[in-house]
């Protein structure tokens, strides 16, 4: 919700600090009310502005301000069969209708640019402590192939492996809802500031 407020506009990190007042809410006690209206424990307030405060200031979110169209927590439904989930396992019995329902954290469109085609990016925020060095990330870019990502550690591979097929059915369904390609898919691992992209994407 933090995220959303700040990429739509309707809270303002710029000027002097995130932490500090300006033309409006500041970002602490945003999180206040945030923290307020979930009964959650307020000794999470630190950790949760630090945490804003490192995706705000990431590539990733620069890339994702650049974009022309964005759209924050999209619930949808939309109608399938069991082969259509790509889970990956054989589907026993009958392929019988599925209602499929999730929530994409962000989809931003990007222009054409640098010989490069312009479209949706589908973007899945993972908040996952995964158990990496810092020197196991020392010689990687913020952006990194599935392949790459698996290489950095076991455990890494483990989780990238876990969240990649829902991501492909999010750009999927994306494009059936809108009827427009996706250009890219990924998931932002929030706490180790890296971009992992899709095959394909």
């Amino acid at each position: 919700r933090v995220l959303e407020a700040v990429g739509t506009g309707r809270l303002n990190l710029s000027g002097p600090g995130l932490r500090q007042a300006g033309d409006r809410p500041p970002l602490g006690l945003f999180i206040d009310n945030i923290l307020a209206a979930e009964e959650s424990e307020f000794s999470e307030k630190e950790a949760l502005l630090d945490h804003v405060e490192a995706i705000v200031g990431s590539p990733f979110w620069e890339r994702v301000m650049k974009a022309g169209q964005r759209f924050f927590e999209i619930p949808f439904a939309i109608r399938t069969d069991r082969s259509g989930l790509e889970t990956g396992q054989a589907v026993a019995g009958p392929d019988i209708p599925v209602l499929l329902r999730g929530t994409i954290d962000l989809v931003f469109r990007e222009e054409a640019a640098g010989g490069r085609e312009g479209g949706w990016v589908i973007a899945d925020y993972k908040t996952d402590r995964v158990p990496v060095s810092a020197a196991a990330l020392e010689s990687t870019d913020w952006t990194l192939g599935v392949e790459q990502a698996r290489a950095v550690s076991p455990e890494f591979a483990a989780v990238v492996d876990r969240y990649v097929p829902q991501v492909r059915l999010y750009g999927r369904f994306w494009e059936r809802i809108t009827g427009e390609p996706v250009l890219e898919a990924g998931l932002y691992f929030t706490s180790i500031d890296r971009w992992v992209r899709l095959p394909g994407s």
